[in-house]
C-alpha cells in the first residue's frame, strides 16, 4: 500500500514513515541482500508487520504453541484469526500482488539452498514494482517482479482487515 492508499485503508497515518529508508536493488545486489536477510525473514516477523500494517496497536504476541505449527498455512490462518485479520491463500503469482494492492506475505528461497524465510511487500509502487520488509528493522527494499520471482517459492499470503464488516452482510 502505497501513503495515500495505506492510509485510505487503515485510516491512520503512519507516523514512522519518514523514518524508512527504501533501497532500490538491482538484480546483482538481491542475492546478496537476501543471504543477510534469511535470519530475520521469519513467518513470526511477517506476520507482525502486516498486523502492524492494519492495526497501530499491533504489540502482538504470538504464543508459545504457535512453534510447534510447521504448516505455514495453518500458521498464517491461526495467527491471521487470533489478530481478526482474514487471511487468503495464494499460489506464487506476482501479478495478483499487483493487482490486489494489499500487503502479502511471499514464502522465499536463495536459488540452490534449501534455506527458506518469509518477506511481506507491504507496496506496490506506480511502476508495478514492489516495496518489501525482510522481517525487521527501518530498511525497505524496492524490487521488480522479474527479479523477486527467481526467490518466490511455495504459497503466499494476503492478510487483510474487513473495517466495514462485508463478510457479514447476508
Amino acid at each position: 500500500l502505497t501513503g495515500e492508499s495505506a492510509e485510505a485503508a487503515t485510516g491512520e497515518t503512519i507516523e514512522a514513515e519518514a523514518e524508512k529508508t527504501i533501497l532500490p536493488l538491482q538484480a546483482d545486489d538481491t542475492d546478496t541482500v537476501f543471504r543477510q536477510i534469511m535470519d530475520m525473514a521469519t513467518r513470526e516477523n511477517a506476520f507482525r508487520h502486516v498486523a502492524s500494517l492494519w492495526q497501530s496497536d499491533a504489540d502482538l504476541v504470538l504464543p508459545p504453541y504457535f512453534d510447534g505449527i510447521d504448516d505455514p498455512v495453518r500458521f498464517f490462518s491461526i495467527a491471521a484469526a487470533r489478530a481478526s485479520l482474514h487471511a487468503a491463500v495464494l499460489e506464487p503469482d506476482l501479478l495478483v500482488v499487483i493487482n490486489f494492492n494489499l500487503p502479502v506475505v511471499c514464502t522465499v528461497r536463495l536459488p540452490g539452498t534449501s534455506q527458506q524465510g518469509f518477506i511481506t511487500i507491504e507496496a506496490v509502487t506506480a511502476d508495478d514494482r514492489f516495496v518489501f520488509f525482510p522481517g525487521s528493522g527501518l530498511t525497505r527494499y524496492l524490487i521488480s517482479p522479474d527479479d523477486l520471482s527467481q526467490y518466490i517459492v511455495g504459497e503466499m499470503f494476503i492478510l487483510w482487515r474487513d473495517r466495514l464488516a462485508f463478510d457479514r452482510v447476508i
